[in-house]
């Protein structure tokens, strides 16, 4: 019953029962004066019931604030599809589109493992069939059918997990142990939802107040008082209406509560503004009340970088400030690569009785800069045939200057005495002449994909493949010119990065500097649509004749895989390293990690190099066992 419908029923029964009283005297044995304090205490106690009504329909309305204390979560290859999961095991609504997208996700993973793991050459006939697995629900879901109904599904589906969400989860189970090889892996349970944090953007007017709201904090009390008048009247009773009307006191009190004055100013310091990797920045941010009357209640927050940990402190703090006074937050921060800045604090001031709440955003521009320098990786980087014109360190198919072994010659005079098969002159009493590999600089550009979806790792908690990635291609980079080859720097990012290929000494500088601040290196997801077409269109115009591409991607969607044997068929040989966000932790999880595993597979089929880099491991041995591999 809706509030309007509540008074309309009091209304009539009080005008039955006044046109009853005045048609009957005698049907009530009530005075004037009686009736006239009945019926003010009825109307105070009807009051009291509007009062709980509104008030249980309603909370404290107050400004809640974000928690930097926090590091901002990655998310975690597969989320999307747990959610689905989720949705269909509690029997709520999820659109067609999505079940069907998902239903043929998982129709295309099961083709292909069965056609690579399991050698079928009839793979998707298998699949529509039915062929490939003795359990009719994973063979009924796997081909688009409704699963087969019988009783204890149905018992199932009422008291616990709906038949769909377990046809799917079985069929992703069996689609595992097709690419193991073995049993059906054990079932485990769906990881909670993450949700992202909330970023609000706020205006201001010319003392830095956001918003203005009363915050009913006091609203409970007007029912209460109103309940204690009405019982008092009714039963007779001073004392409760004496009670009562203190309680309408505070109600008033709090109602005529006025907004307390804001002229607040903020100052932040820090310890140092272009810290070194690892390094712990100091913060200190003061705030002043600039006003002519006291802050009762103040609730500050600085602040801070979503990129960045507190290590110690907290950037919180609550106060009373007389006019004039200040008060301080002290906190420490972790330095990480990237520019960092700091987002405005929020202050929120409320009135002496908590009933009028000012929020107030307090900027003090500050900005940290963290350009690590680059560390080449120990062990050198496989590149692929195809060199340019200058000396260096890569083989090519013909002999020449260099340190491996070619071939065995005739020997012609002029000669150097140190190319002679000495050992052959030996044995046989011939002269013969050692060649060696030629070798020559390459031309590489080591891309970085950092597209909105290749921001997973396998915790909420650790660093993104995009942050990895960024790591390696640095360490990459310095190993590269080191090793004496023409290097430059792109990203798959909706705002393109690019440094033309250089062997200059200044090049190292330029990369480090741009891994470091490039936009489409930020530790945050781009909030842009990346266009394969145009990219790909201007990248290839900037891209020299003879460069090869190195590119770090952690190979999580099928866009990238259609790009890359793109651009190896253009003639740019392409060697790919790939760090694994995967886990097999959830039913989505395992659906990913087979997907990636498949689009690996592919790519080598393409003829475009893979190094699978597993999350454990650091990019040297992914990069050493690559080398010696390759060469056999």
């Amino acid at each position: 019953m809706n509030g309007r419908r509540l008074w309309l029923l009091v209304g009539l029964l009080a005008f039955v029962l006044g046109t009853a009283v005045w048609a009957f005297p005698g049907l009530v044995a009530l005075s004037m004066d009686e009736a006239v304090l009945v019926l003010v205490g009825l109307l105070a106690l009807a009051l009291a019931v509007g009062q709980v009504r509104k008030r249980r329909g309603s909370r404290i309305r107050t400004v809640r604030t974000p928690d930097p204390e926090r590091p901002l979560p990655t998310g975690t290859p597969g989320e999307g599809t747990d959610r689905t999961i989720r949705l269909l095991r509690d029997g709520r609504r999820v659109p067609h589109q999505q079940r069907t997208e998902l239903r043929s996700r998982i129709e295309e993973a099961l083709v292909g493992a069965l056609s690579v793991y399991r050698g079928r050459p009839d793979a998707r006939r298998a699949v529509e069939e039915g062929s490939w697995t003795e359990d009719g629900a994973v063979a009924a879901y796997a081909a688009g059918e409704s699963p087969p109904t019988d009783p204890l599904g149905l018992v199932r589906g009422l008291v616990g997990e709906s038949r769909s969400s377990r046809a799917l989860r079985r069929t992703v189970d069996a689609l595992a142990a097709v690419k193991e090889g073995e049993g059906e892996p054990v079932p485990v349970g769906d990881e909670p939802e993450r949700r992202p944090p909330v970023r609000r953007a706020l205006d201001t007017d010319e003392n830095g107040v956001a918003a203005r709201r009363r915050t009913d904090r006091w609203s409970g009390v007007g029912a209460l008082a109103l309940s204690g008048i009405g019982l008092g009247v009714l039963v007779r009773s001073p004392a409760v209406v004496l009670a009562g009307a203190v309680g309408v006191g505070y109600a008033a009190y709090a109602a005529a509560g006025s907004e307390p004055p804001v002229d607040l100013s903020i100052e932040r310091r820090v310890s140092a503004e272009r810290p070194d990797r690892d390094e712990t920045v100091t913060v200190e941010t003061t705030v002043t009340n600039g006003a002519d009357r006291t802050l009762f209640d103040l609730r500050f927050l600085d602040g801070v970088p979503e990129t960045l940990a507190i290590a110690e402190g907290s950037p919180r703090v609550g106060a009373t400030l007389r006019p004039g006074e200040s008060v301080t937050v002290e906190y420490t921060l972790t330095a990480e690569r990237g520019v960092h800045s700091f987002p405005p604090a929020t202050a929120l001031v409320r009135s002496l009785s908590g009933s009028v709440e000012l929020e107030c955003v307090l900027v003090a521009e500050t900005t940290l800069v963290c350009t690590p320098p680059l560390r080449p990786t120990v062990s050198p980087v496989p590149l692929r045939a195809g060199a340019t014109r200058f000396a260096g360190q890569v083989g090519t198919d013909r002999s020449g200057e260099g340190v491996e072994f070619y071939a065995t010659r005739e020997y012609r005079p002029g000669d150097p005495l140190s190319r002679i098969d000495w050992n052959r002159k030996a044995r046989t009493g011939e002269l013969s002449t050692l060649e060696f590999r030629e070798e020559r600089a390459a031309s590489v550009v080591v891309v970085v994909d950092s597209r909105k979806g290749s921001f997973r790792a396998p915790d909420p908690d650790d660093e993104s493949a995009v942050s990895r990635s960024i790591d390696a291609a640095g360490a990459m980079v310095a190993r590269l010119l080191d090793d004496g080859n023409r290097v430059g720097l792109a990203s798959l990012h909706p705002d393109p990065c690019w440094l033309a290929p250089s062997a200059h000494r200044d090049q190292r500088v330029h990369a480090a500097e741009l891994l470091a601040t490039h936009p489409s290196f930020d530790p945050v997801p781009p909030e842009g649509r990346f266009l394969s077409w145009r990219w790909r269109r201007r990248f290839l115009r900037r891209l020299p004749g003879d460069a090869q591409l190195l590119v770090c991607s952690p190979l999580l969607d099928d866009r990238i895989v259609s790009l890359l044997r793109t651009l190896e068929a253009t003639g740019h040989p392409v060697t790919v390293v790939s760090p694994d966000p995967t886990t097999d932790s959830s039913t989505g999880e395992r659906l990913v990690r087979i997907e990636r595993a498949l689009r690996l597979t592919g790519l080598r089929e393409a003829g475009v190099r893979v190094i699978d880099w597993p999350w454990e491991e650091g990019i040297d041995l992914p990069l050493e066992r690559a080398r010696t591999g390759w060469r056999r």
